[in-house]
């Protein structure tokens, strides 16, 4: 059997400094995901999906004085899984195998007081394994 679909998101973070100011995130999704279950118990499920994200930052500099700056990032992810199901009665056993990746762009801008930030690119790559046990 098999099952796919379509995804949005939305989510807003806040975001405080220790030393003063304070930033937030809005972010967006847009994704896919499919699934396949054979009749013996083999599966795979996926995802894929984008990002875009908008940030703001209000910062007190060391000096006393307030800066601000905002700038938009994307990002791309996708997940996949692998594995087998047996059932024996009460019991379900379910070995598999996972990955998953993520990325995002990254940007420079310039805060309203000159000073240029750089925001390295995030990449990020995970490879799981086990077993559920139900």
């Amino acid at each position: 059997s098999t099952i796919r679909g379509l995804f949005f998101g939305y989510s807003h973070s806040d975001i405080g400094f220790d030393r003063g100011g304070k930033g937030n995130v809005d972010s967006y999704t847009l994704g896919a995901y499919a699934g396949w279950e054979h009749q013996n118990g083999a599966y795979v499920d996926g995802v894929v999906k984008v990002d875009r994200f908008a940030n703001t930052i209000h910062c007190k500099m060391s000096n006393g004085a307030t800066a601000f700056g905002d700038y938009n990032s994307n990002g791309a992810g996708a997940h996949v899984e692998s594995g087998f199901r047996w059932v024996d009665g009460l019991w379900s056993v379910r070995p598999y195998l996972a990955f998953t990746g993520f990325t995002t762009d990254g940007q420079d801008y310039t805060l309203s007081n000159g000073m240029r930030a750089d925001v390295g690119n995030t990449r990020i790559l995970r490879a799981e394994a086990g077993t559920a046990v139900s």
